[in-house]
């Protein structure tokens, strides 16, 4: 109850405002409080968690990232490999060039 943001309101006095007015009004105030903690206790109930649906679905997007990561790395692979082909294929001096700059 301490972790509340607003104080709890003083029910005897509240109640004793309510017995000073009409009975109509009387109905009214009850009724309205009674809204008041349906309201509240509403929003107090605990969230429903992630549905098994939820958890194939994200084990799903994972299965395809993983298989994204490794077409990647392939590729990063051939490109390599290629880097160093044309590397191979390059004079000396290109290469003494390239490594002064």
């Amino acid at each position: 109850m301490d972790s509340l943001p607003l104080p709890l309101p003083d029910v005897p006095a509240t109640l004793n405002s309510i017995g000073g007015l009409h009975p109509y009004a009387q109905v009214a105030a009850v009724l309205a409080l009674g809204a008041v903690l349906a309201i509240w206790i509403w929003s107090r109930r605990p969230l429903p968690g992630p549905s098994m649906e939820t958890f194939k679905l994200v084990i799903a997007g994972m299965h395809e990232q993983t298989r994204a990561t490794i077409q990647l790395s392939e590729n990063v692979e051939r490109v390599i490999e290629q880097n160093a082909e044309i590397l191979k294929r390059l004079p000396v001096s290109t290469l003494d060039r390239v490594g002064a700059q």
